[in-house]
């Protein structure tokens, strides 16, 4: 069977194709020298950026594994759950308090319960001052029974005793503690409730994680000592070895300098002079380098100007 051939002509006007590659080629070349000029302080912006999130993140992961351990070791001290630690630790924050305060304040506040049950005077009649009884608050959490302490000795308006009851009740930590309990039990419940709101409470297996992630940190950095004392102990004969070589030859240099001490001051005038020379060398090439740029600049706007037209 005879092969036949379809020859097809297309024809029309390309004008419109061609302006669409040439304004193809052109944005092409407009985006290489925008990445020819620009590339390099992307590149160094892009670095920048990366090392600081990397920088935050490892920042971040340090600063909550301490407040974990904290906040786990507190509550294992003094019997308050690690949840609401996490809101009272964030309400004495925002009083201008601290977590080692509030840690402070729960532990000596177990001391002063336990004292007062045995009927020790003082913490009796501090109790009594506040107008509480041990019968009220054994029946509290030991977060309740802190935040009742502290709102009964808020209420005492004689400052004078409001210092001595708070520093009876929560040792060295009550007068730091005065400001969180100002806010008032509502106030407090107020930013207890924001904290969980906001994900800052962490629960106990929360920070029983970030505490386990710390300890492991701990390990590999405890680690990469061991491999820097490995290194430094093969180096030690070596470095001892040369600090002695250089330990000799400055004193061989010393005596040759006491015993030559007249060559010694020239060839220390003539370094003193070499080196003046280098400062004032320096100092005209980088005001020539910028002059040199500049007379080069006004020689071609001269040349330009005085072009026949």
């Amino acid at each position: 069977m005879a092969e036949r051939q379809l020859k097809v002509t297309i024809l029309g006007d390309a004008a419109g194709a061609i302006k669409a590659f040439q304004d193809s080629e052109r944005a092409a070349g407009g985006l290489g020298a925008f990445a020819e000029q620009h590339g390099k302080k992307i590149g160094v912006a892009l670095a920048a950026a990366g090392v600081a999130i990397v920088g935050f993140a490892a920042a971040s992961v340090k600063h909550m594994g301490d407040v974990g351990a904290a906040l786990l070791e507190t509550s294992q001290k003094t019997g308050v759950s690690v949840e609401a630690l996490g809101g009272l630790r964030f309400a004495a924050e925002q009083s201008g308090s601290s977590l080692e305060a509030l840690s402070g304040g729960l532990k000596f506040m177990q001391k002063f319960l336990g004292e007062a049950e045995q009927g020790t005077a003082a913490q009796t009649q501090a109790l009594k001052s506040m107008g509480l009884s041990l019968q009220d608050l054994a029946s509290m959490s030991p977060d309740q029974q802190f935040l009742a302490i502290g709102e009964a000795i808020n209420k005492t308006t004689d400052e004078t005793e409001k210092v001595n009851l708070a520093i009876a009740a929560f040792g060295r930590s009550g007068t730091e503690l005065l400001p969180f309990f100002a806010q008032g039990k509502e106030g407090i419940a107020a930013l207890q409730e924001e904290a969980a709101r906001l994900g800052i409470v962490l629960s106990g297996d929360a920070a029983a994680g970030l505490e386990d992630m710390g300890d492991a940190l701990n390990s590999a950095r405890k680690s990469m000592e061991g491999v820097q004392a490995v290194i430094a102990t093969a180096l030690a004969p070596i470095i001892s070895s040369l600090a002695r070589g250089i330990a000799d030859l400055v004193s061989g240099v010393q005596r040759w300098m006491k015993e030559n001490s007249e060559l010694s001051r020239v060839l220390t005038i003539v370094g003193v002079a070499v080196g003046g020379v280098m400062v004032v060398i320096g100092s005209l090439l980088l005001v020539l380098g910028p002059l040199t740029a500049g007379i080069a600049a006004l020689g071609a706007a001269m040349t330009l100007a005085l072009r026949p037209v």
